[in-house]
Protein backbone atom coordinates (compact mmCIF):
# COMPACT_ATOMS: atom_id res chain seq x y z
CA UNK A 1 0.00 0.00 0.00
CA UNK A 2 2.86 2.40 0.84
CA UNK A 3 5.64 1.08 -1.36
CA UNK A 4 7.81 4.11 -0.72
CA UNK A 5 7.57 3.63 3.03
CA UNK A 6 8.42 0.06 4.04
CA UNK A 7 7.38 -0.84 7.54
CA UNK A 8 8.02 -3.54 10.13
CA UNK A 9 5.87 -6.01 8.19
CA UNK A 10 8.32 -5.76 5.25
CA UNK A 11 11.51 -6.59 7.17
CA UNK A 12 11.53 -10.36 6.56
CA UNK A 13 10.90 -9.94 2.84
CA UNK A 14 13.51 -7.21 2.54
CA UNK A 15 16.11 -9.28 4.39
CA UNK A 16 15.38 -12.24 2.11
CA UNK A 17 15.70 -10.01 -0.96
CA UNK A 18 19.11 -8.77 0.20
CA UNK A 19 20.27 -12.36 0.77
CA UNK A 20 19.18 -13.40 -2.74
CA UNK A 21 20.79 -10.35 -4.35
CA UNK A 22 23.95 -10.86 -2.30
CA UNK A 23 24.40 -14.37 -3.70
CA UNK A 24 24.14 -13.06 -7.25
CA UNK A 25 25.76 -9.62 -7.33
CA UNK A 26 29.04 -8.20 -6.09
CA UNK A 27 27.47 -4.82 -5.40
CA UNK A 28 24.06 -3.83 -4.11
CA UNK A 29 23.46 -0.11 -3.83
CA UNK A 30 20.49 1.14 -1.85
CA UNK A 31 19.59 4.81 -1.88
CA UNK A 32 17.63 5.08 1.36
CA UNK A 33 17.76 8.84 1.53
CA UNK A 34 17.31 9.96 5.09
CA UNK A 35 15.02 7.07 5.95
CA UNK A 36 15.42 5.21 9.18
CA UNK A 37 13.27 2.34 10.29
CA UNK A 38 13.21 -1.45 10.33
CA UNK A 39 14.13 -1.99 6.66
CA UNK A 40 16.87 0.62 6.77
CA UNK A 41 18.20 -1.12 9.88
CA UNK A 42 18.39 -4.43 7.98
CA UNK A 43 20.27 -2.71 5.16
CA UNK A 44 22.78 -1.24 7.63
CA UNK A 45 23.39 -4.64 9.22
CA UNK A 46 23.96 -6.20 5.79
CA UNK A 47 26.10 -3.39 4.34
CA UNK A 48 29.84 -3.51 3.92
CA UNK A 49 29.82 0.30 3.72
CA UNK A 50 27.24 2.95 4.51
CA UNK A 51 27.65 6.23 2.64
CA UNK A 52 25.98 9.26 4.16
CA UNK A 53 25.61 12.15 1.74
CA UNK A 54 25.54 15.70 3.06
CA UNK A 55 25.75 19.18 1.65
CA UNK A 56 27.70 22.01 3.30
CA UNK A 57 24.80 23.62 5.14
CA UNK A 58 23.79 23.55 8.79
CA UNK A 59 20.61 21.48 8.35
CA UNK A 60 22.30 18.79 6.25
CA UNK A 61 25.27 18.54 8.60
CA UNK A 62 22.92 18.25 11.59
CA UNK A 63 21.01 15.45 9.80
CA UNK A 64 24.26 13.69 8.86
CA UNK A 65 25.36 13.85 12.50
CA UNK A 66 22.06 12.30 13.60
CA UNK A 67 22.40 9.55 10.99
CA UNK A 68 25.96 8.78 12.05
CA UNK A 69 24.77 8.47 15.65
CA UNK A 70 21.86 6.22 14.59
CA UNK A 71 24.10 3.98 12.48
CA UNK A 72 26.49 3.72 15.43
CA UNK A 73 23.58 2.65 17.67
CA UNK A 74 22.83 -0.09 15.14
CA UNK A 75 26.38 -1.37 15.48
CA UNK A 76 27.90 0.09 12.33
CA UNK A 77 31.48 0.93 13.24
CA UNK A 78 33.04 4.17 12.05
CA UNK A 79 35.16 2.22 9.55
CA UNK A 80 31.96 1.25 7.68
CA UNK A 81 30.44 4.74 7.83
CA UNK A 82 31.65 7.10 5.14
CA UNK A 83 30.55 10.69 4.69
CA UNK A 84 30.31 12.16 1.21
CA UNK A 85 30.13 15.94 0.90
CA UNK A 86 28.13 16.98 -2.15
CA UNK A 87 27.88 20.37 -3.88
CA UNK A 88 30.94 21.91 -2.26
CA UNK A 89 32.04 25.31 -3.52
CA UNK A 90 34.10 28.25 -2.36
CA UNK A 91 30.90 30.19 -1.64
CA UNK A 92 29.97 27.98 1.31
CA UNK A 93 30.78 29.42 4.70
CA UNK A 94 31.13 25.97 6.24
CA UNK A 95 34.34 24.32 5.08
CA UNK A 96 35.28 20.64 4.99
CA UNK A 97 37.50 20.86 8.11
CA UNK A 98 34.70 22.43 10.13
CA UNK A 99 32.28 19.73 8.92
CA UNK A 100 34.72 16.99 9.88
CA UNK A 101 35.13 18.52 13.34
CA UNK A 102 31.37 18.76 13.78
CA UNK A 103 30.74 15.19 12.66
CA UNK A 104 33.76 13.76 14.47
CA UNK A 105 34.66 11.92 11.30
CA UNK A 106 36.72 12.64 8.22
CA UNK A 107 35.05 13.13 4.87
CA UNK A 108 35.46 10.18 2.53
CA UNK A 109 35.09 12.27 -0.62
CA UNK A 110 34.10 15.80 -1.59
CA UNK A 111 32.14 16.43 -4.79
CA UNK A 112 32.28 19.92 -6.27
CA UNK A 113 29.20 21.96 -7.03
CA UNK A 114 28.66 22.22 -10.79
CA UNK A 115 25.07 23.18 -11.49
CA UNK A 116 25.49 23.59 -15.25
CA UNK A 117 27.12 20.19 -15.77
CA UNK A 118 24.50 18.41 -13.67
CA UNK A 119 21.65 20.30 -15.31
CA UNK A 120 22.91 19.45 -18.81
CA UNK A 121 23.20 15.76 -17.88
CA UNK A 122 19.71 15.70 -16.40
CA UNK A 123 18.16 17.49 -19.36
CA UNK A 124 19.91 15.32 -21.95
CA UNK A 125 19.26 12.06 -20.12
CA UNK A 126 22.92 11.07 -20.53
CA UNK A 127 24.94 10.42 -17.36
CA UNK A 128 27.59 13.10 -16.99
CA UNK A 129 30.30 10.48 -16.56
CA UNK A 130 29.59 9.32 -20.11
CA UNK A 131 29.32 12.70 -21.77
CA UNK A 132 31.45 15.11 -19.78
CA UNK A 133 35.07 15.57 -18.78
CA UNK A 134 34.41 17.85 -15.82
CA UNK A 135 35.95 17.68 -12.36
CA UNK A 136 32.61 16.36 -11.09
CA UNK A 137 32.59 13.53 -13.65
CA UNK A 138 36.16 12.65 -12.62
CA UNK A 139 35.12 12.56 -8.95
CA UNK A 140 32.22 10.22 -9.72
CA UNK A 141 34.53 7.94 -11.69
CA UNK A 142 37.05 7.92 -8.82
CA UNK A 143 34.31 7.15 -6.30
CA UNK A 144 33.05 4.27 -8.43
CA UNK A 145 36.58 2.82 -8.73
CA UNK A 146 36.93 2.99 -4.93
CA UNK A 147 33.73 1.00 -4.49
CA UNK A 148 34.58 -1.58 -7.15
CA UNK A 149 38.20 -2.03 -6.10
CA UNK A 150 38.68 -0.65 -2.58
CA UNK A 151 42.12 -2.17 -2.07
CA UNK A 152 43.60 -1.51 -5.54
CA UNK A 153 45.81 -4.55 -5.18
CA UNK A 154 44.05 -6.89 -7.58
CA UNK A 155 42.55 -9.05 -4.86
CA UNK A 156 41.52 -12.48 -6.07
CA UNK A 157 37.89 -13.08 -6.82
CA UNK A 158 35.83 -15.78 -5.18
CA UNK A 159 36.04 -18.43 -7.91
CA UNK A 160 33.15 -20.38 -6.42
CA UNK A 161 30.57 -17.73 -7.22
CA UNK A 162 29.41 -16.74 -10.66
CA UNK A 163 28.44 -13.09 -10.67
CA UNK A 164 26.42 -11.12 -13.16
CA UNK A 165 26.20 -7.35 -13.56
CA UNK A 166 23.49 -5.58 -11.61
CA UNK A 167 21.38 -3.49 -13.97
CA UNK A 168 24.33 -3.49 -16.36
CA UNK A 169 26.23 -1.16 -14.03
CA UNK A 170 29.24 -3.31 -13.09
Amino acid sequence: EHIDRPGPQDVAGFEQLLQILGRTYDFIIIDAGMLTGPCADVAVYAADNVYIVATPDVAAIRNAHRLLDRMGQLGAGRERLKVLLNRMSDQHEIGPKQIEATLGQSLHMVFPSDYWVVSAALNSGVPLTLSNHSELAAQFASFTRQIVNPHKTGATEDAGRVRTPFLGMF
